[in-house]
Protein backbone atom coordinates (compact mmCIF):
# COMPACT_ATOMS: atom_id res chain seq x y z
CA UNK A 1 0.00 0.00 0.00
CA UNK A 2 3.23 1.98 0.55
CA UNK A 3 3.81 1.96 -3.15
CA UNK A 4 0.17 3.06 -3.73
CA UNK A 5 0.31 5.79 -1.52
CA UNK A 6 3.43 7.26 -3.03
CA UNK A 7 2.06 7.07 -6.71
CA UNK A 8 -1.31 8.67 -6.17
CA UNK A 9 0.84 11.42 -4.12
CA UNK A 10 2.65 11.75 -7.11
CA UNK A 11 -0.01 11.91 -10.06
CA UNK A 12 -1.41 14.43 -7.56
CA UNK A 13 1.03 16.52 -7.65
CA UNK A 14 1.04 16.87 -11.33
CA UNK A 15 -2.92 17.54 -10.79
CA UNK A 16 -2.77 20.52 -9.82
CA UNK A 17 -4.86 22.50 -12.47
CA UNK A 18 -5.58 26.03 -12.43
CA UNK A 19 -9.07 27.21 -11.65
CA UNK A 20 -10.54 27.53 -15.35
CA UNK A 21 -12.95 30.39 -15.63
CA UNK A 22 -16.98 30.58 -16.52
CA UNK A 23 -16.70 27.87 -19.73
CA UNK A 24 -14.99 25.26 -17.42
CA UNK A 25 -11.97 22.74 -17.80
CA UNK A 26 -10.94 22.23 -21.23
CA UNK A 27 -11.01 18.89 -22.94
CA UNK A 28 -8.65 16.67 -23.07
CA UNK A 29 -9.15 14.02 -25.83
CA UNK A 30 -7.83 10.62 -24.70
CA UNK A 31 -7.11 11.90 -21.08
CA UNK A 32 -7.56 10.57 -17.65
CA UNK A 33 -8.35 11.21 -14.51
CA UNK A 34 -7.95 9.54 -10.82
CA UNK A 35 -10.22 8.56 -7.62
CA UNK A 36 -8.14 7.46 -4.58
CA UNK A 37 -10.61 5.90 -1.68
CA UNK A 38 -9.60 5.92 1.40
CA UNK A 39 -11.37 3.35 3.50
CA UNK A 40 -11.74 3.57 6.95
CA UNK A 41 -13.18 1.66 10.14
CA UNK A 42 -13.89 -1.52 8.24
CA UNK A 43 -15.22 -4.34 9.78
CA UNK A 44 -12.83 -7.32 9.22
CA UNK A 45 -16.23 -9.72 8.67
CA UNK A 46 -17.24 -7.72 5.76
CA UNK A 47 -15.96 -8.33 2.22
CA UNK A 48 -17.48 -5.98 -0.21
CA UNK A 49 -15.87 -5.07 -4.37
CA UNK A 50 -15.14 -1.32 -5.04
CA UNK A 51 -15.84 -0.48 -8.66
CA UNK A 52 -17.17 1.83 -11.34
CA UNK A 53 -18.70 0.85 -14.57
CA UNK A 54 -19.09 4.17 -16.94
CA UNK A 55 -19.55 5.50 -20.21
CA UNK A 56 -17.03 8.65 -20.55
CA UNK A 57 -18.15 11.27 -22.96
CA UNK A 58 -16.94 11.21 -26.84
CA UNK A 59 -16.94 7.51 -26.54
CA UNK A 60 -20.47 6.71 -24.80
CA UNK A 61 -20.86 3.61 -27.71
CA UNK A 62 -18.50 1.61 -25.02
CA UNK A 63 -19.05 0.91 -21.35
CA UNK A 64 -15.97 0.97 -19.56
CA UNK A 65 -14.97 -0.64 -16.15
CA UNK A 66 -12.59 0.67 -13.48
CA UNK A 67 -10.11 -2.11 -12.10
CA UNK A 68 -12.47 -3.99 -9.23
CA UNK A 69 -11.38 -4.24 -5.25
CA UNK A 70 -12.43 -6.55 -3.15
CA UNK A 71 -12.41 -5.14 0.57
CA UNK A 72 -11.85 -6.83 3.59
CA UNK A 73 -9.71 -4.08 5.85
CA UNK A 74 -8.69 -0.76 5.98
CA UNK A 75 -7.09 0.25 2.78
CA UNK A 76 -6.74 3.04 0.49
CA UNK A 77 -7.57 1.86 -3.69
CA UNK A 78 -6.77 4.09 -6.92
CA UNK A 79 -9.20 3.73 -9.66
CA UNK A 80 -8.43 5.02 -13.13
CA UNK A 81 -11.18 6.28 -15.26
CA UNK A 82 -11.07 7.35 -19.37
CA UNK A 83 -11.97 11.31 -18.87
CA UNK A 84 -11.89 13.76 -21.80
CA UNK A 85 -14.38 15.98 -20.46
CA UNK A 86 -15.40 16.56 -17.19
CA UNK A 87 -18.28 15.06 -15.93
CA UNK A 88 -20.87 12.90 -13.62
CA UNK A 89 -19.81 9.11 -13.02
CA UNK A 90 -20.60 7.05 -10.10
CA UNK A 91 -18.26 4.91 -7.85
CA UNK A 92 -20.06 1.62 -6.25
CA UNK A 93 -19.25 -0.20 -2.78
CA UNK A 94 -20.87 -3.15 -2.55
CA UNK A 95 -24.26 -3.63 -4.22
CA UNK A 96 -25.76 -0.81 -1.99
CA UNK A 97 -23.96 2.17 -1.65
CA UNK A 98 -23.61 4.62 -4.37
CA UNK A 99 -20.94 7.75 -4.15
CA UNK A 100 -20.89 10.24 -6.95
CA UNK A 101 -18.26 11.48 -8.46
CA UNK A 102 -18.05 14.34 -10.69
CA UNK A 103 -14.20 14.36 -12.62
CA UNK A 104 -12.01 16.54 -14.56
CA UNK A 105 -9.68 15.28 -16.86
CA UNK A 106 -6.07 15.49 -15.26
CA UNK A 107 -7.26 15.50 -11.61
CA UNK A 108 -6.87 13.20 -9.10
CA UNK A 109 -9.96 13.09 -6.84
CA UNK A 110 -9.51 11.76 -3.20
CA UNK A 111 -12.35 10.01 -1.18
CA UNK A 112 -12.20 9.42 2.31
CA UNK A 113 -15.37 6.57 3.15
CA UNK A 114 -15.65 5.94 6.70
CA UNK A 115 -17.38 2.53 6.64
CA UNK A 116 -19.31 1.70 10.31
CA UNK A 117 -20.07 -1.88 11.19
CA UNK A 118 -23.25 -2.06 10.87
CA UNK A 119 -22.50 -2.02 7.09
CA UNK A 120 -24.03 1.64 6.21
CA UNK A 121 -21.80 4.60 5.47
CA UNK A 122 -21.43 6.77 8.03
CA UNK A 123 -19.21 9.70 6.70
CA UNK A 124 -17.95 10.27 3.37
CA UNK A 125 -15.78 13.46 2.42
CA UNK A 126 -13.73 14.62 -0.59
CA UNK A 127 -10.46 15.81 -1.26
CA UNK A 128 -9.01 18.10 -4.08
CA UNK A 129 -9.50 20.80 -6.21
CA UNK A 130 -12.65 19.88 -6.79
CA UNK A 131 -13.70 18.82 -3.58
CA UNK A 132 -16.52 21.02 -2.74
CA UNK A 133 -18.53 20.18 -6.15
CA UNK A 134 -18.66 16.52 -5.24
CA UNK A 135 -19.39 17.57 -1.43
CA UNK A 136 -22.39 18.92 -2.87
CA UNK A 137 -23.63 15.89 -5.15
CA UNK A 138 -23.36 13.83 -2.01
CA UNK A 139 -25.18 15.46 0.23
CA UNK A 140 -27.69 16.50 -2.51
CA UNK A 141 -31.33 14.80 -1.48
CA UNK A 142 -32.45 11.78 -3.39
CA UNK A 143 -35.72 13.55 -4.04
CA UNK A 144 -34.36 16.87 -5.64
CA UNK A 145 -32.33 14.11 -7.92
CA UNK A 146 -34.86 11.28 -8.69
CA UNK A 147 -38.63 12.27 -9.14
CA UNK A 148 -40.45 8.28 -8.52
CA UNK A 149 -43.65 10.28 -10.04
CA UNK A 150 -42.07 11.10 -12.81
CA UNK A 151 -40.42 7.54 -13.77
CA UNK A 152 -44.39 5.93 -13.23
CA UNK A 153 -45.57 8.59 -15.88
CA UNK A 154 -43.10 7.69 -18.14
CA UNK A 155 -43.94 4.08 -18.54
CA UNK A 156 -47.41 4.39 -18.03
CA UNK A 157 -49.42 6.68 -21.05
CA UNK A 158 -53.07 5.66 -19.76
CA UNK A 159 -52.74 7.47 -16.40
CA UNK A 160 -54.87 9.60 -17.60
CA UNK A 161 -57.89 9.82 -19.75
CA UNK A 162 -55.88 10.43 -23.25
CA UNK A 163 -51.94 9.81 -24.35
CA UNK A 164 -52.09 13.58 -24.55
CA UNK A 165 -53.29 14.34 -21.17
CA UNK A 166 -50.65 12.28 -19.78
CA UNK A 167 -48.39 13.75 -21.51
CA UNK A 168 -49.34 17.38 -20.73
CA UNK A 169 -48.91 15.98 -16.94
CA UNK A 170 -45.33 14.44 -17.16
CA UNK A 171 -43.91 17.38 -18.76
CA UNK A 172 -45.47 19.81 -16.03
CA UNK A 173 -43.70 16.89 -13.11
CA UNK A 174 -40.21 17.08 -14.81
CA UNK A 175 -40.03 20.73 -15.17
CA UNK A 176 -41.35 21.05 -11.47
CA UNK A 177 -38.29 18.54 -10.64
CA UNK A 178 -35.76 20.40 -12.92
CA UNK A 179 -37.19 23.55 -10.96
CA UNK A 180 -36.93 22.44 -7.41
CA UNK A 181 -33.17 21.67 -8.58
CA UNK A 182 -32.31 24.94 -9.81
CA UNK A 183 -33.72 26.34 -6.45
CA UNK A 184 -32.08 23.57 -4.39
CA UNK A 185 -28.67 24.94 -6.38
CA UNK A 186 -29.66 28.00 -5.51
CA UNK A 187 -29.51 27.75 -2.05
CA UNK A 188 -26.72 25.56 -1.69
CA UNK A 189 -24.37 27.38 -4.17
CA UNK A 190 -22.45 29.51 -2.07
CA UNK A 191 -22.22 27.76 1.15
CA UNK A 192 -20.45 25.03 -0.69
CA UNK A 193 -18.86 27.43 -2.75
CA UNK A 194 -18.99 26.35 -6.16
CA UNK A 195 -17.31 27.23 -8.92
CA UNK A 196 -19.55 29.45 -11.48
CA UNK A 197 -19.01 27.24 -14.41
CA UNK A 198 -20.10 24.59 -12.42
CA UNK A 199 -23.09 26.18 -11.18
CA UNK A 200 -24.13 26.89 -14.84
CA UNK A 201 -23.57 23.53 -16.23
CA UNK A 202 -25.55 21.91 -13.08
CA UNK A 203 -28.77 24.30 -14.46
CA UNK A 204 -27.79 23.08 -17.96
CA UNK A 205 -27.65 19.47 -16.48
CA UNK A 206 -31.36 19.79 -14.86
CA UNK A 207 -33.04 21.67 -17.22
CA UNK A 208 -31.33 19.23 -20.33
CA UNK A 209 -32.21 16.30 -18.74
CA UNK A 210 -36.19 16.83 -18.19
CA UNK A 211 -35.96 18.46 -21.69
CA UNK A 212 -34.22 15.07 -23.10
CA UNK A 213 -36.83 12.78 -21.52
CA UNK A 214 -39.63 14.99 -23.07
CA UNK A 215 -38.23 15.58 -26.72
CA UNK A 216 -38.01 11.17 -26.67
CA UNK A 217 -41.25 10.06 -24.55
CA UNK A 218 -43.55 10.37 -28.08
CA UNK A 219 -41.49 8.26 -29.64
CA UNK A 220 -41.20 5.81 -26.61
CA UNK A 221 -44.71 5.55 -26.36
CA UNK A 222 -45.07 4.51 -29.90
CA UNK A 223 -42.92 2.02 -29.88
CA UNK A 224 -43.07 0.17 -26.96
CA UNK A 225 -46.74 0.94 -25.94
CA UNK A 226 -48.07 1.47 -29.93
CA UNK A 227 -49.61 4.70 -28.64
CA UNK A 228 -50.26 7.06 -31.55
CA UNK A 229 -50.94 10.87 -29.73
CA UNK A 230 -51.52 14.31 -31.56
CA UNK A 231 -48.65 16.28 -30.32
CA UNK A 232 -50.11 19.52 -28.41
CA UNK A 233 -49.59 22.49 -30.51
CA UNK A 234 -46.20 24.44 -28.94
CA UNK A 235 -44.86 21.07 -27.24
CA UNK A 236 -41.82 20.80 -28.88
CA UNK A 237 -41.02 24.62 -28.86
CA UNK A 238 -42.00 24.70 -25.21
CA UNK A 239 -39.26 21.85 -24.88
CA UNK A 240 -36.54 23.51 -27.51
CA UNK A 241 -36.79 27.07 -25.43
CA UNK A 242 -36.25 25.64 -22.23
CA UNK A 243 -31.97 26.11 -22.50
CA UNK A 244 -29.31 27.28 -24.33
CA UNK A 245 -27.63 24.52 -26.61
CA UNK A 246 -24.67 26.98 -27.35
CA UNK A 247 -23.99 27.33 -24.16
CA UNK A 248 -20.01 25.64 -23.44
CA UNK A 249 -20.99 23.99 -20.33
CA UNK A 250 -23.65 21.68 -21.53
CA UNK A 251 -20.80 19.59 -23.22
CA UNK A 252 -20.34 18.57 -19.61
CA UNK A 253 -23.45 16.39 -20.09
CA UNK A 254 -23.80 13.12 -20.57
CA UNK A 255 -27.48 13.48 -22.19
CA UNK A 256 -26.33 16.48 -24.44
CA UNK A 257 -25.17 14.63 -27.88
CA UNK A 258 -28.65 12.71 -27.71
CA UNK A 259 -30.70 15.89 -27.13
CA UNK A 260 -29.25 18.01 -29.74
CA UNK A 261 -29.46 15.60 -32.42
CA UNK A 262 -33.12 14.53 -31.31
CA UNK A 263 -34.16 18.35 -31.44
CA UNK A 264 -32.32 18.77 -34.85
CA UNK A 265 -34.18 15.59 -36.67
CA UNK A 266 -37.14 16.67 -35.05
CA UNK A 267 -36.70 19.91 -37.68
CA UNK A 268 -39.67 20.51 -40.14
CA UNK A 269 -37.46 19.67 -42.82
CA UNK A 270 -36.11 16.06 -41.86
CA UNK A 271 -39.76 14.94 -39.89
CA UNK A 272 -40.81 15.42 -43.69
CA UNK A 273 -38.30 13.64 -44.87
CA UNK A 274 -38.98 10.70 -42.57
CA UNK A 275 -42.23 10.97 -43.01
CA UNK A 276 -42.41 10.21 -46.67
CA UNK A 277 -39.33 7.53 -46.18
CA UNK A 278 -41.62 6.04 -44.61
CA UNK A 279 -44.36 6.34 -46.46
CA UNK A 280 -42.68 5.44 -49.69
CA UNK A 281 -41.71 1.86 -48.33
CA UNK A 282 -45.49 1.36 -46.88
CA UNK A 283 -44.59 0.76 -43.24
CA UNK A 284 -46.00 2.15 -40.21
CA UNK A 285 -42.45 2.90 -38.26
CA UNK A 286 -39.19 2.95 -39.03
CA UNK A 287 -38.91 -0.16 -36.50
CA UNK A 288 -40.36 -2.46 -38.75
CA UNK A 289 -37.07 -1.53 -41.33
CA UNK A 290 -34.42 -1.99 -38.88
CA UNK A 291 -31.58 -4.24 -40.54
CA UNK A 292 -32.72 -3.64 -43.94
CA UNK A 293 -30.32 -1.39 -46.04
CA UNK A 294 -33.14 1.09 -46.76
CA UNK A 295 -33.59 1.79 -43.04
CA UNK A 296 -29.28 1.82 -42.73
CA UNK A 297 -29.16 3.92 -45.65
CA UNK A 298 -32.00 6.36 -44.20
CA UNK A 299 -29.47 6.50 -40.60
CA UNK A 300 -26.35 7.71 -42.68
CA UNK A 301 -29.04 10.47 -44.71
CA UNK A 302 -30.23 11.55 -41.34
CA UNK A 303 -26.37 11.63 -39.53
CA UNK A 304 -25.15 13.74 -42.49
CA UNK A 305 -28.38 15.97 -42.43
CA UNK A 306 -28.12 16.78 -38.58
CA UNK A 307 -24.10 17.14 -39.15
CA UNK A 308 -24.93 19.93 -41.45
CA UNK A 309 -27.73 21.12 -39.30
CA UNK A 310 -25.26 21.30 -36.70
CA UNK A 311 -22.70 23.47 -38.19
CA UNK A 312 -25.25 26.18 -38.52
CA UNK A 313 -25.75 26.38 -34.71
CA UNK A 314 -22.91 25.25 -32.70
CA UNK A 315 -19.30 26.80 -32.74
CA UNK A 316 -16.20 24.82 -33.11
CA UNK A 317 -15.63 24.11 -29.66
CA UNK A 318 -19.16 22.39 -29.28
CA UNK A 319 -19.30 21.20 -32.89
CA UNK A 320 -16.39 18.54 -32.40
CA UNK A 321 -16.94 17.03 -29.49
CA UNK A 322 -20.69 16.89 -30.63
CA UNK A 323 -20.11 14.95 -33.86
CA UNK A 324 -17.49 12.52 -32.04
CA UNK A 325 -20.15 11.35 -29.73
CA UNK A 326 -23.13 11.71 -32.32
CA UNK A 327 -20.60 9.10 -34.46
CA UNK A 328 -20.32 6.64 -31.52
CA UNK A 329 -24.00 6.64 -30.59
CA UNK A 330 -24.77 6.20 -34.89
CA UNK A 331 -22.90 3.21 -35.21
CA UNK A 332 -24.26 1.22 -32.55
CA UNK A 333 -27.48 0.98 -35.19
CA UNK A 334 -25.63 0.80 -38.50
CA UNK A 335 -23.86 -2.39 -40.45
CA UNK A 336 -19.87 -2.29 -41.36
CA UNK A 337 -20.13 -1.06 -44.69
CA UNK A 338 -22.57 1.80 -43.34
CA UNK A 339 -19.91 2.55 -40.57
CA UNK A 340 -17.27 3.11 -43.38
CA UNK A 341 -19.46 5.34 -45.06
CA UNK A 342 -20.21 7.94 -41.85
CA UNK A 343 -16.55 7.42 -41.27
CA UNK A 344 -15.50 8.44 -44.58
CA UNK A 345 -17.70 11.63 -44.33
CA UNK A 346 -16.60 12.51 -40.40
CA UNK A 347 -12.89 12.81 -41.90
CA UNK A 348 -13.94 15.65 -44.02
CA UNK A 349 -15.10 17.25 -41.04
CA UNK A 350 -12.45 17.07 -38.60
CA UNK A 351 -9.32 16.22 -40.72
CA UNK A 352 -7.61 18.91 -38.86
CA UNK A 353 -8.58 18.41 -35.28
CA UNK A 354 -7.30 15.94 -32.04
CA UNK A 355 -10.90 13.80 -32.06
CA UNK A 356 -10.24 12.46 -35.38
CA UNK A 357 -7.07 9.86 -34.51
CA UNK A 358 -9.10 9.45 -31.31
CA UNK A 359 -11.72 8.58 -33.52
CA UNK A 360 -9.85 6.19 -35.48
CA UNK A 361 -8.06 4.56 -32.75
CA UNK A 362 -11.35 3.63 -30.72
CA UNK A 363 -13.56 2.86 -34.15
CA UNK A 364 -10.93 0.55 -34.94
CA UNK A 365 -11.66 -1.30 -31.26
CA UNK A 366 -15.20 -1.15 -31.82
CA UNK A 367 -15.16 -2.58 -35.68
CA UNK A 368 -13.16 -5.65 -35.10
CA UNK A 369 -15.79 -6.89 -32.02
CA UNK A 370 -18.26 -9.13 -32.35
CA UNK A 371 -17.70 -9.06 -36.53
CA UNK A 372 -19.07 -11.83 -38.49
CA UNK A 373 -16.66 -14.99 -38.62
CA UNK A 374 -15.60 -14.11 -34.79
CA UNK A 375 -16.59 -17.05 -32.50
CA UNK A 376 -19.05 -15.65 -30.30
CA UNK A 377 -17.63 -15.27 -26.21
CA UNK A 378 -18.59 -18.18 -24.11
CA UNK A 379 -20.32 -18.09 -20.91
CA UNK A 380 -20.67 -20.23 -17.74
CA UNK A 381 -24.20 -18.95 -16.00
CA UNK A 382 -26.77 -20.66 -13.64
CA UNK A 383 -29.68 -22.09 -15.69
CA UNK A 384 -33.04 -22.39 -14.14
CA UNK A 385 -33.64 -25.91 -15.36
CA UNK A 386 -32.46 -28.30 -12.23
CA UNK A 387 -30.11 -25.69 -11.16
CA UNK A 388 -27.43 -26.50 -13.68
CA UNK A 389 -25.00 -24.07 -15.46
CA UNK A 390 -24.69 -23.96 -19.18
CA UNK A 391 -22.12 -23.29 -21.68
CA UNK A 392 -21.99 -21.90 -25.14
CA UNK A 393 -20.99 -25.14 -26.40
CA UNK A 394 -24.09 -26.60 -24.89
CA UNK A 395 -26.45 -25.01 -28.14
CA UNK A 396 -24.03 -25.74 -30.50
CA UNK A 397 -25.62 -25.94 -34.36
CA UNK A 398 -28.49 -23.53 -32.94
CA UNK A 399 -29.74 -20.17 -34.47
CA UNK A 400 -29.28 -18.35 -31.19
CA UNK A 401 -30.81 -15.11 -29.90
CA UNK A 402 -29.20 -13.85 -26.67
CA UNK A 403 -32.02 -11.10 -24.81
CA UNK A 404 -29.69 -9.11 -22.19
CA UNK A 405 -32.26 -7.94 -19.64
CA UNK A 406 -32.82 -7.53 -16.11
CA UNK A 407 -36.35 -7.64 -13.89
CA UNK A 408 -36.86 -3.96 -13.50
CA UNK A 409 -36.34 -3.04 -16.92
CA UNK A 410 -40.11 -2.15 -18.41
CA UNK A 411 -39.22 -2.29 -21.62
CA UNK A 412 -37.30 -5.94 -21.23
CA UNK A 413 -40.85 -6.68 -20.03
CA UNK A 414 -43.15 -5.23 -22.98
CA UNK A 415 -40.48 -7.57 -25.73
CA UNK A 416 -41.81 -11.16 -24.23
CA UNK A 417 -45.00 -11.29 -25.60
CA UNK A 418 -42.84 -10.93 -28.67
CA UNK A 419 -39.83 -12.99 -28.17
CA UNK A 420 -43.10 -16.10 -27.53
CA UNK A 421 -43.81 -15.37 -30.60
CA UNK A 422 -40.24 -15.96 -32.03
CA UNK A 423 -40.14 -19.38 -30.55
CA UNK A 424 -44.00 -20.52 -31.52
CA UNK A 425 -42.57 -19.45 -35.42
CA UNK A 426 -39.02 -20.86 -35.34
CA UNK A 427 -38.81 -23.28 -32.36
CA UNK A 428 -39.30 -26.44 -34.28
CA UNK A 429 -36.46 -24.90 -36.69
CA UNK A 430 -33.66 -24.64 -34.66
CA UNK A 431 -33.99 -21.58 -33.15
CA UNK A 432 -33.37 -20.72 -29.14
CA UNK A 433 -33.97 -17.86 -26.85
CA UNK A 434 -31.54 -17.35 -24.40
CA UNK A 435 -32.82 -14.56 -21.36
CA UNK A 436 -29.36 -14.04 -19.63
CA UNK A 437 -30.32 -12.03 -16.41
CA UNK A 438 -28.38 -9.25 -15.36
CA UNK A 439 -28.10 -6.64 -12.09
CA UNK A 440 -30.45 -9.53 -10.07
CA UNK A 441 -30.21 -11.86 -7.41
CA UNK A 442 -31.01 -15.09 -8.17
CA UNK A 443 -34.19 -15.21 -5.91
CA UNK A 444 -35.67 -11.99 -8.08
CA UNK A 445 -34.28 -13.86 -11.23
CA UNK A 446 -36.95 -17.07 -9.87
CA UNK A 447 -39.37 -14.47 -8.86
CA UNK A 448 -39.37 -12.81 -12.67
CA UNK A 449 -39.05 -16.00 -14.50
CA UNK A 450 -42.21 -17.66 -12.87
CA UNK A 451 -43.91 -13.97 -12.63
CA UNK A 452 -43.31 -13.13 -16.50
CA UNK A 453 -43.60 -16.68 -17.53
CA UNK A 454 -40.70 -16.71 -18.98
CA UNK A 455 -40.02 -18.92 -22.29
CA UNK A 456 -37.06 -20.14 -23.77
CA UNK A 457 -33.49 -20.43 -21.75
CA UNK A 458 -33.33 -18.69 -18.76
CA UNK A 459 -29.68 -17.89 -17.12
CA UNK A 460 -28.54 -15.43 -14.95
CA UNK A 461 -25.38 -13.59 -14.38
CA UNK A 462 -23.20 -14.16 -11.25
CA UNK A 463 -19.53 -13.00 -9.87
CA UNK A 464 -17.54 -11.41 -12.58
CA UNK A 465 -19.79 -12.73 -15.44
CA UNK A 466 -21.80 -9.93 -15.50
CA UNK A 467 -19.06 -7.59 -16.58
CA UNK A 468 -17.30 -10.06 -18.50
CA UNK A 469 -20.40 -10.31 -20.93
CA UNK A 470 -21.51 -6.43 -20.63
CA UNK A 471 -18.12 -6.17 -22.33
CA UNK A 472 -17.25 -8.73 -24.49
CA UNK A 473 -21.00 -8.57 -26.01
CA UNK A 474 -21.29 -4.50 -25.60
CA UNK A 475 -23.85 -4.27 -23.13
CA UNK A 476 -25.26 -0.60 -22.78
CA UNK A 477 -28.49 -0.34 -22.20
CA UNK A 478 -31.26 -3.09 -21.68
CA UNK A 479 -32.97 -4.44 -23.38
CA UNK A 480 -29.76 -5.44 -25.54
Amino acid sequence: MNALFCLSIFIASYSCLPEPDEKGPAIQVGGKSYVRVDIQNFNDNDTVKLYSSYWPLLTCSKQFFTKEYKIISDTACLLTFKTSIATKYQLKLGKDVAIPIFLVPGDTLTIKVDYNRDKHIHKVSYEGIYSQINQYLYDKPENIAFSMEGARLFNDPFRLETPENTLMLYKHTSDSIAQMQQSYLQAKKDLYNLPKWFVKFEKNENTLFAANHQLMIPSYWKQFFQVDLTIPVGYFDSVKSAFDITDQNTLFSQMYSFFVANLIALMPELESYKASFIDSLGVKSLDELKGTKPYEEYQVRVFKEVANKADDLLGEELLHPFLTNYFFLTINIISAPYREKLLAYLETKLSTTAYLPFILKNYGNISNHLTTGKAAPDFYLLSAEQNKYLTLADFKGKVLLFNFWFPGCKPCIYEIPHEKELLKKYGDKGFTLINICMEASVKLWQTAIKKYDLAGVNVVTQGNWERKLKEEYGVGAFPH
